[in-house]
């Protein structure tokens, strides 16, 4: 877990977390299926990462649900497939770290935009 850590770029954790969780993409899938929704490879690619997404974040709901604390955490490539030991055609986006904060570790103020930047309530840009 700790070398894993070590090769992220995000993580919410202020230390490592006790499980974490790779959701590893078998290339194959999309390079030799017979997809018969997609007309194209790249739509097929953009799908098979969205599939992660949605596994991930419904892992997170979950831990959310049980009480647990978890975060997306976004692999180096190169460390990651040492790391697991992936084969070729394998491919790892997405780690979720879960765990329980700890009480007084250090927390990252996060700053967020007002919601009025954010938000319109005609086209996309517009005023009220």
């Amino acid at each position: 877990i700790t070398k894993l850590m070590k090769g992220v770029y995000y993580g919410g954790f202020h230390e490592d977390p006790s499980l974490i969780i790779a959701i590893v993409l078998d290339t194959k899938c999309w390079k030799e299926s017979k997809h018969i929704c997609g007309k194209d490879r790249k739509f097929e690619i953009i799908e098979a990462h969205e599939c992660i997404g949605i596994a991930g974040l419904n892992m997170i709901y979950g831990a959310h649900d049980l009480g647990i604390n978890s975060c997306f955490l976004t692999p180096s490539q190169k460390d990651i497939s040492e790391i697991l030991k992936l084969k070729k055609q394998d491919s790892c986006q997405l780690l979720i770290g879960f765990g329980y904060e700890k009480n007084g570790a250090f927390q990252k103020e996060r700053e967020r935009r007002p919601l009025s930047e954010l938000v319109s309530y005609e086209y996309f840009g517009g005023k009220k």
